[in-house]
């Protein structure tokens, strides 16, 4: 399963595991917590799923 998730610090959208402990931001380099974080926008049982939502709010 994948989560897409918000960085706490910049608002950037990224995949990641779910399961994960933490992820990087890829736009500002902050650490944060992918199992706390409260800015968890979707779940998705496949990555194609995860990567097409990121593309359709992304626009």
């Amino acid at each position: 399963m994948y989560v897409v998730v918000s960085c706490p610090r910049c608002g950037q959208l990224k995949i990641a595991r779910a399961g994960t402990k933490t992820t990087q931001c890829p736009r500002c380099g902050s650490r944060f917590s992918v199992e706390k974080n409260l800015y968890t926008r979707r779940v998705f049982e496949r990555l194609e799923d995860a990567r097409e939502f990121l593309r359709s709010v992304t626009v």
